[in-house]
């Protein structure tokens, strides 16, 4: 959290939490981004989709705001929460980082991604070693998330499945990023939602609860297991009533996790 990077060129350094300071980046996008610093918070990497549809669309850059040789042409679809970004487990040097990232909505290309960055190469500036590693060729929802496995070691990758239009399930789907294999996917099907592309999922800061809301008016919190897997429902908010009839686009917890925010469009 030490570094961010989004919009036009922006970015914060808030290093020094009384004196953030800007920063310009290379950051030429209006929808997903993520950036990963070391332990001192020093920027690694960051990656972003820029503002056009269909495939190829995810860049990968380094801390000197250049891109990564390779990493020009990483699946994305241009929307706003399609983007994971994580150390490699096992990776004890820190050199090999994962980037996650699925088509939204009715994009070309369907399906989940993977490339691997490891920035040791090109003199420390980063070379892709892996490129678009397809595991599956589905639609999914604007929510992909990441969370560390339980053991402090391991990842999880969870989105939502979008079957438009508008199928009714509410089905989450996750992979598990172990040392030496990407496992799943683990599907959880809860079929009291639909499966649209506007969702989103908004993490409690324990990361034992996330809440799920859309545009479609729904709005439900849920418990996971972080050694597991497990997905189950805590309680239902608010039930889904209509396409943008109450478009809960975004949201976030209190501190202590005991009030949850949201924004309608």
């Amino acid at each position: 959290n030490s570094v961010w990077v989004f919009g036009d060129s922006s970015g914060i350094n808030f290093n020094s939490v009384s004196n953030p300071l800007t920063i310009s980046s290379g950051i030429s996008g209006r929808g997903s981004c993520l950036t990963y610093c070391d332990s001192v918070g020093n920027l690694k990497l960051y990656t972003f989709t820029v503002s056009s549809s269909g495939f190829l669309t995810t860049h990968i850059y380094n801390a000197n705001h250049l891109t990564i040789t390779g990493a020009d042409s990483i699946a994305g679809s241009g929307w706003y929460a399609e983007l994971g970004l994580f150390p490699k487990p096992g990776d004890t040097v820190g050199n090999l980082f994962y980037v996650f990232s699925n088509s939204v909505g009715t994009a070309p290309n369907p399906g989940m991604y993977y490339t691997l960055v490891d920035m040791s190469l090109n003199g420390g500036l980063g070379v892709v070693v892996q490129q678009n590693i397809q595991l599956d060729n589905i639609y999914y929802g604007d929510c992909l998330t990441t969370i560390k496995h339980g053991n402090g070691r391991d990842w999880w990758v969870i989105s939502k499945i979008n079957n438009f239009p508008f199928t009714f399930f509410n089905r989450f789907r996750s992979y598990l990023i172990t040392t030496d294999s990407i496992l799943g996917p683990f599907v959880h099907d809860f079929n009291d939602a639909t499966d649209g592309s506007f969702q989103k999922i908004v993490w409690q800061p324990n990361y034992e609860k996330f809440m799920l809301i859309n545009t479609r008016g729904y709005m439900s919190e849920f418990d996971f297991d972080r050694c597991t897997g497990q997905i189950s429902l805590n309680q239902n908010i608010f039930p889904e009533i209509g396409t943008f009839a109450r478009p809960f686009w975004g949201g976030s917890y209190s501190p202590n996790g005991n009030v949850f925010y949201t924004s309608r469009t």
